[in-house]
């Protein structure tokens, strides 16, 4: 089994899907929560400029949340048995996610910028 870390701010938000799918599993993994002093000097190092990002056997580094949860289903048996299976699991996902994205725009003010941490 490879080992896993998940990288992410020290709150709920784009990797808690990830976290229900290692809780799913019952797969132990590290996560990691940063604290956004810290990710200032991390921000320039990590793929894409951005979390989460997954670590898998401290050697690779899978970054977005929709390609680390997808991973993860994989690697889990979470994906489906077959394309039509997989395609509504990917269609729900979307889904999930597209309501994420507009309930995240709530907390952000004019330029961007989270208003809460």
């Amino acid at each position: 089994m490879p080992s896993y870390t998940l990288h992410y701010f020290n709150h709920r938000g784009r990797a808690e899907i990830c976290r229900m799918l290692f809780a799913a599993a019952g797969v132990q993994y590290n996560d990691r929560r940063i604290e956004g002093s810290v990710w200032k000097d991390m921000r320039s190092k990590m793929p894409c400029c951005m979390m989460p990002i997954l670590e898998v056997d401290s050697r690779y580094q899978i970054p977005q949340s929709m390609s680390i949860s997808r991973y993860l289903a994989r690697e889990f048996g979470f994906h489906g048995k077959n394309n039509m299976e997989m395609a509504r699991i990917d269609y729900i996902s979307d889904c999930f996610y597209d309501i994420m994205d507009d309930y995240m725009r709530m907390y952000q003010d004019n330029n961007g910028r989270m208003m809460v941490s």
